[in-house]
């Protein structure tokens, strides 16, 4: 048995949930932690591109649910959150899209957080940084194509492509987000990239 295989079947018993043999629920509303309902945030789920809500979502190992749980209790009123020392947010969105400008399906990310003088986007993960995954880019992720990308971010663009070397860390999502996020904001707001992640304080039991 993998160590992802292990770390689900602990999660699916902490749960207490009753699941199928795949560790899903049958109302993604059970995986919700008390304070966040459906109806604060599933409208996010169904507008964006990756089915969250009706499939991925209802998988107690979910790394949509675990955003949704950490972030959707702020949905209705965001001024009260507060990122590092930023506050005063007006919008909340999760499931976010971000369109590089290219085509294909935009990324998403798990949330975006904005204020008049910043924007956040937070890509969580839960289980997926337990096994090694490949970077994946477009022949149309081109130089000429994405003006808005930065040198600091072109150059590990171009190296993980080259590379192809899976790692824990899907380093190619987090330049497509970060690509999506200059080219939908574009003003004189601050742009942050964050990376959350589940650390296991043990091996499953």
């Amino acid at each position: 048995m993998t160590t992802v295989e292990r770390a689900k079947q602990a999660l699916w018993k902490r749960s207490g949930l009753p699941h199928d043999d795949k560790g899903y629920v049958d109302d993604a509303s059970l995986n919700l932690v008390s304070g966040v309902t459906p109806e604060m945030i599933a409208d996010d789920y169904l507008e964006g591109s990756g089915r969250e809500w009706s499939e991925k979502f209802k998988a107690i190992h979910s790394s949509a649910a675990l955003a949704a749980n950490t972030f959707g209790r702020w949905k209705s009123d965001p001024s009260k959150l507060k990122i590092w020392d930023m506050s005063g947010f007006t919008e909340l969105k999760l499931e976010a899209q971000c369109r590089t400008g290219l085509r294909g399906t935009p990324p998403n990310l798990d949330a975006l957080v904005q204020s008049p003088d910043a924007v956040i986007g937070i890509e969580s993960k839960l289980l997926e940084p337990l096994k090694r995954t490949k970077p994946h880019f477009s022949p149309s992720d081109s130089r000429n194509r994405l003006p808005q990308c930065e040198e600091c971010w072109w150059n590990p663009l171009e190296q993980l492509r080259d590379s192809q070397e899976e790692a824990y860390l899907d380093a190619a999502q987090l330049v497509k987000h970060y690509l999506g996020l200059r080219k939908q904001f574009s003003g004189s707001r601050k742009i942050f990239l964050v990376y959350l992640f589940a650390a296991p304080t043990g091996p499953p039991a």
